[in-house]
């Protein structure tokens, strides 16, 4: 089974030189990493007009795997290349809550457009507001001859 993760990278073009950047990705797309990306028939991958953008879901990212090397030299690449022309931005999330790993290369990290958000949440429609709903549920236990959490009387 082993530990999961979920990873996404995003490399946006900070230039207006459009050869420049244009080139830069070109490159990128021969890096050996990208070799791991068509083999998963590109799921997860998404190319823009001024940005890369690929994410892995449920994915074992352990640094000794062959994929998780290839990425790591383009990483190191990149970063290499950055300068003005491209950033980028990495974030990992592990199973366990505190497991975040977080790395960025040039001048302007997309920090706005690549973010981290744990959050809890309801999935199912309220047919009723909660104040009916509690109302309702109120009135059943007291015909039940439960008496109402309200109706208690002190003890003298």
């Amino acid at each position: 089974m082993g530990y999961r993760s979920e990873v996404a990278v995003l490399v946006v073009a900070n230039s207006k030189k459009e050869a420049e950047t244009q080139s830069l990705f070109a490159e990128m797309m021969l890096q050996p990493f990208y070799s791991v990306v068509r083999e998963d028939e590109g799921k997860g991958f998404r190319c823009y007009p001024r940005a890369i953008a690929y994410s892995f879901e449920h994915v074992k990212w352990y640094p000794e795997y062959a994929d998780v090397k290839a990425f790591n030299e383009m990483w190191e690449w990149l970063d290499e290349r950055s300068s003005d022309i491209i950033s980028g931005m990495f974030l990992r999330i592990g199973e366990e809550d505190d497991d975040i790993e977080r790395m960025s290369f040039g001048d302007d990290p997309p920090y706005d457009q690549l973010y981290l958000s744990r959050h809890l949440g309801f999935d199912f429609s309220m047919e009723e507001s909660s104040s009916a709903a509690w109302e309702k549920a109120l009135s059943q236990s007291v015909s039940l001859g439960e008496s109402d959490p309200g109706d208690e009387q002190p003890e003298a």
